[in-house]
């Protein structure tokens, strides 16, 4: 709890309605046509350009087979999602990190002049930023997207809770990829959807490294259900984004090092790893510590409810000051 940037706030999800239509004995539509018109709608964009997905992670990994090669040079920044590089790895490609210093904040002139300079297949961007929680503004990805060859994802997995989207210039940039979870603003995570959003031919390439039936009956139904009922979900995400700002201002007056999110998570500094990650054991809490070295001192807490904050804010506290918490 409060390590996986999970919402805590499930889906409300009509579950009577969804069952009459599951047919256990059924594959699903191979193609999706009902979700894809219906969420194609949602975003504006037409059904041709999706790709749907066994959560984004799967959507991600389709997309880098598709469109790179192995020993491909593919770019991101570091920190950011582990899973990227993880992937890549999986595709034997070269992955560059561009070291980012504290605080992290995502410098893409630097990226820029890397695409010039070294002509890398695939370059990808988490906006906002998983662990740190920083925006990209969307004129810089709009240069970058300008002056580079290479395919550009970005991951707009945390956009519901801040940023600004590149979603309306699929149809602009050929070379630009963008990626959506149900599993962060949406409540879903344990049906596990994502979808990828791009040109025509893009999303051609990206099916055709698709695995068939890949998303469940349940999960469409689901999805169909979630997207008749927006207001709820809309009403959970300006609930995560009040927190976020609460606790921020809680932690600036307890004088802890935090980075600005725009996220539904936080990165602070702590003094007292140890002992915050005996607290939050005995009060069965988890929050994401690293092991990278430029990150070692950071602990990601995930936004939880209003009571669960104020525990772990209280826990934080008794930690810095040296104390055991009560």
């Amino acid at each position: 709890m409060l390590e996986k940037n999970e919402n805590p706030y499930p889906a409300q999800i009509e579950w009577v309605k969804c069952l009459t239509n599951i047919h256990l004995n059924r594959y699903p539509d191979s193609d999706y046509s009902e979700l894809k018109n219906k969420l194609a709608k949602t975003i504006d964009v037409d059904s041709c350009n999706l790709s749907l997905g066994n959560g984004s992670d799967e959507v991600l990994q389709s997309t880098i087979f598709a469109l790179t090669s192995a020993s491909d040079e593919i770019v991101s920044f570091s920190p950011t999602f582990s899973e990227y590089k993880r992937i890549c790895e999986l595709r034997d490609s070269k992955y560059v990190e561009i070291k980012l210093e504290p605080p992290y904040t995502p410098d893409m002139k630097l990226m820029v002049q890397h695409a010039l300079k070294y002509n890398p297949k695939l370059i990808i961007l988490c906006n906002p930023n998983n662990p740190t929680g920083q925006i990209i503004k969307k004129a810089e990805i709009i240069y970058l997207l300008e002056n580079t060859s290479a395919y550009v994802i970005v991951d707009e997995a945390y956009i519901d809770f801040g940023g600004e989207s590149v979603l309306p210039y699929i149809q602009k940039y050929n070379n630009l990829i963008v990626l959506r979870t149900f599993s962060k603003g949406y409540g879903l995570a344990a049906l596990r959807f994502g979808f990828a959003i791009s040109s025509r031919s893009n999303i051609e390439r990206i099916e055709s490294k698709r695995a068939p039936y890949n998303v469940n009956q349940f999960t469409v139904a689901a999805v169909l259900n979630l997207l008749d009922n927006l207001e709820s979900i809309q009403l959970n995400i300006e609930k995560i984004v009040m927190e976020r700002e609460r606790v921020q201002s809680v932690l600036n007056r307890m004088n802890i090092p935090y980075i600005e999110s725009s996220g539904n998570f936080i990165l602070f500094k702590s003094r007292n790893l140890s002992n915050l990650k005996e607290s939050l054991s005995e009060a069965s809490f988890s929050m994401r510590f690293f092991d990278d070295n430029s990150l070692k001192s950071y602990v990601r807490f995930s936004l939880g409810t209003e009571q669960q904050n104020n525990e772990v804010l209280k826990m934080i506290l008794a930690c810095e000051e040296g104390r055991q918490h009560d």
